[in-house]
């Protein structure tokens, strides 16, 4: 160990008790800023300004109560030309300390520090002048405690340094308890080895490697700090740094596309405490994590995703899975209750691929446009009743109808609703949806009647009486009421697939795989009531979208043509399982001025059968958009990543990975009696310690089910704890997990089983998304197996490729 080791670490614990400090401090008067909020105002000062200060103060609380509870994650140590030592710290919260080197998290030195190693020289601006600097060692701290003054001394759990003139980084346990331990009796800081790994014997693929364990009063304290956003890649920090626009986080497995995605959220609602304001951002305070949005797509998933946002400090951030918002939508709209439908649940996870296409929703838009023209101009084009209220009364008749005519009646008027009527009744397919901004087009004849009413004033060369503008203004409201409640397009919707306009309009656009697709909806729509899958609700709740596109009123009589777009920030997580329609409608929550839609996924992890193509989904979002693309697997060793990048270049065909040579195969035991092997899987997850993490995944939950009954038994009396798991069960500790690849797809273990490779299907496309997850599970222990004379057919490149090897089980 290097001398310098020690003096770092000591520098860390003095920064240490420096921080805490600090934090209790501000805390403090944080708090008394917030409570002297009620005294300001009565001493006669600004409420708005007392508001804003309050709301900033409260914002710096929560960042410093962050900085508390995960402190920083890394340091920076360089060396200037000048030979001077400067270090930075980096941790995840947005709140800069000064006198402790901590800068925040959005501060633009950290990105460009933040990804640096051990020897890299950054060239750094201060004061007009560029100055060179060598970074000559990085620490990564994981785990503090005690910061906020509690019973805990404030202490990292574990430091890795990582010195540009030492072979081999030091792992410092219980930072404090070293230093302490110097000064007596030994001479050197408490330098612990890496664990061992338990290797099953001439099999290097099962390589058991443990996290260096976390044990005592800090185990508790030890789970709650996410470590992301202090190790990030320059590729990765391209995408949180991304403040507007669309974003698509793409990768390889392994490479962190949710993390990015949950970090660029974070980013954003860093920028409430005020810090490194970013200067297009004009309502920081925005970004609250209440007013973003993360979408899933099961139930099951929604947990683990929440637990990674919390993780972040995206406290309050709404994390919902397809379904749910659909059935919220359709409640919100009121699908259902003006006319009667039957609802069809789920059968299963396929998606009809025409019928959740953005064409399938082009042609329903041009479809439907002309049948809601036929409903909603004409009470835009009567005459209006006097209001009968005190403004209307004490107008005349003959006064009210001479200020209807020259408003209601006027060129002005008659010609933007002619518009309208245009773009609905159009010919043929157009650039644009027919029915975007709708009910924003209505809305606007609010500003035409001003324009009316300004030019008869103009005419009669006197400006009009005291309420009648408001009379009039009245009226309109009344026929937008009357006209936009006619909008239920679930009605037009089932009209224009009974009278052939829908069949008509996907015709012209070619689509002329959507012929199953109709027959299928024509016989669901014959029926009395209509029966409504879940596919068609998408549809219609789309067709909603686009018509209350920018409608910003608030009208209870109308409430289902209120604007979608309400969310700050939008995440889509594993985009490519989605349908293209179910894709539009998750991201028309996001609001468009700043357009903060984050997609995470890969296309070579695609389940979902009829998923479609994400590039397609934004047509209301016409801004920037940026493609992030992470092929780096962070997550497995060196041997099974190249094995599951083989398995992506040589199953699934992706062209782009290039796995690295194969050096030693892995073994494929080949068995023909599974209930035998069982017996195998059995001693292979006996002999890995019992806090390893443990999958053993299978095509379906089906097969999955089986294997847990060939194990159960053995397994239990072992002291283990076998259990069938979906994804919010596969988080739990000291269980063995028998699950499917959807289930287990997005999570992490240390060990993975796959027990029958035979078992996915490689003719289709989904089959081989299913056994890349599968083997990209393990951080560092896979065993492969198949029932069966031989291995499939489809394994063939990658057994010639030199991949994998069968050796037949003998028991």
């Amino acid at each position: 160990m290097l001398p310098t080791t020690y003096h770092r670490a000591q520098a860390e614990a003095e920064t240490l008790d420096a921080l805490a400090t600090e934090g209790q401090e501000a805390v403090r008067e944080l708090n008394r800023r917030i409570r002297s909020g009620a005294e300001r105002v009565q001493r006669g000062e600004d409420p708005e300004r007392v508001q804003s200060d309050t709301a900033r103060a409260k914002a710096q609380l929560q960042g410093w109560t962050e900085l508390q509870h995960t402190g920083y994650g890394k340091v920076i140590y360089l060396r200037g030309s000048d030979g001077r030592l400067v270090s930075w710290r980096i941790g995840q919260a947005n709140i800069s300390v000064s006198a402790c080197g901590v800068v925040n998290r959005n501060a633009p030195v950290v990105s460009l520090l933040i990804h640096r190693e051990p020897g890299d020289t950054v060239t750094m601006q201060a004061g007009g002048i560029a100055n060179e600097y060598e970074v000559v060692a990085v620490a990564l701290c994981d785990h503090v405690v005690g910061l906020d003054g509690g019973p805990l001394e404030p202490n990292f759990v574990r430091v890795v340094v990582d010195d540009a003139a030492a072979e081999d980084i030091d792992l410092i346990q219980d930072l404090k308890a070293s230093l302490r331990r110097h000064f007596g009796a030994t001479a050197t800081v408490d330098v612990v080895p890496a664990p061992e790994a338990a290797t099953a014997p001439e099999d290097p693929y099962w390589q058991v490697v443990l996290q260096a364990p976390v044990s005592g009063i800090y185990a508790e304290e030890a789970g709650l700090s996410g470590k992301f956003m202090t190790r990030t890649t320059e590729n990765q920090e391209e995408a949180l740094r991304t403040v507007r626009g669309i974003v698509a986080v793409q990768g390889v497995a392994g490479s962190g596309k949710t993390s990015v995605a949950l970090g660029r959220l974070k980013y954003l609602a860093n920028f409430r405490t005020g810090e490194s304001a970013d200067s297009s951002l004009p309502n920081p305070e925005d970004f609250d994590p209440g007013r973003m949005m993360g979408f899933v797509l099961s139930p099951s998933l929604r947990q683990y995703l929440k637990s990674t946002a919390d993780d972040l400090h995206l406290t309050g951030m709404h994390i919902v899975d397809i379904q749910e918002y659909v059935q919220k939508l359709r409640i919100q709209r009121g699908v259902g209750v003006v006319s009667r439908f039957e609802f069809l649940p789920p059968v299963r996870r396929d998606i009809g691929a025409a019928s959740g296409t953005m064409d399938w929703l082009r042609g329903a838009d041009e479809a439907v446009a002309p049948l809601v023209a036929e409903v909603i101009l004409p009470p835009l084009r009567e005459m209006p009743p006097r209001p009968d209220d005190d403004d209307g009364r004490r107008i005349v008749p003959e006064r009210w109808l001479e200020l209807a005519r020259a408003t209601f009646g006027s060129r002005r008027f008659s010609e933007h609703v002619g518009r309208l009527e245009a773009t609905l009744t159009a010919a043929g397919p157009g650039n644009r949806f027919r029915m975007e901004e709708l009910a924003a087009q209505v809305d606007a004849l609010f500003d035409v009647l001003d324009h009316a009413i300004t030019d008869f004033e103009r005419v009669q060369q006197r400006r009009l009486a005291i309420g009648e503008r408001p009379a009039l203004r009245t009226a309109m409201l009344g026929r937008l009421v009357a006209s936009l409640r006619r909008l239920r397009l679930e009605e037009f919707y089932v009209e224009a697939v009974r009278t052939g306009k829908l069949a008509s309009a996907l015709s012209a656009r070619h689509a002329s795989e959507a012929a199953e697709a109709l027959t299928a909806l024509s016989e669901r729509f014959a029926a009395t009531p209509p029966k409504l899958a879940p596919g068609d609700l998408v549809t219609i709740l789309s067709l909603y979208a686009l018509a209350s596109w920018g409608f910003a009123r608030r009208i209870n009589e109308i409430s289902h043509v209120t604007d979608m777009a309400d969310r700050m920030a939008v995440f889509i997580d594993e985009v490519q399982d989605f349908s293209e329609q179910e894709t539009f409608l998750m991201a028309a929550a996001a609001l468009p001025r700043y357009s903060a839609i984050t997609t995470a996924g890969d296309i070579f992890q695609r389940l979902t059968r009829g998923a479609g193509t994400p590039d397609a989904c934004f047509p209301l979002y016409p801004g920037a958009r940026k493609s992030v693309s992470l092929t780096i697997n962070k997550r497995q060793s060196k041997l099974l990543a190249d094995l599951s990048l083989a398995v992506r270049q040589h199953v699934l065909g992706d062209a782009q990975s290039q796995a690295g040579l194969p050096g030693v195969p892995a073994r494929v035991w080949l068995y023909s009696n599974a209930d035998l092997f069982a017996d195998e899987l059995v001693r292979r997850i006996l002999s890995v310690p019992e806090g390893a993490s443990v999958a053993v995944v299978l095509p379906d939950m089906a097969r999955a089910g089986a294997w847990y009954q060939r194990c159960e038994a053995e397994l239990t009396r072992a002291g283990r704890q076998p259990t069938v798991s979906q994804k919010s069960d596969l988080v739990r500790l000291y269980h063995v997990h028998f699950t499917s690849a959807y289930e287990a797809k997005g999570l992490e273990f240390d060990v993975t089983l796959v027990p029958d490779l035979n078992a996915f299907d490689l003719s289709v496309p989904e089959g081989r998304a299913a056994l890349y997850v599968a083997t990209s599970r393990p951080r560092g222990a896979l065993l492969l197996a198949a029932s069966g004379e031989q291995l499939a057919s489809g394994f063939g490149k990658l057994e010639e490729a030199g991949y994998v090897t069968v050796v037949p089980w003998e028991g």
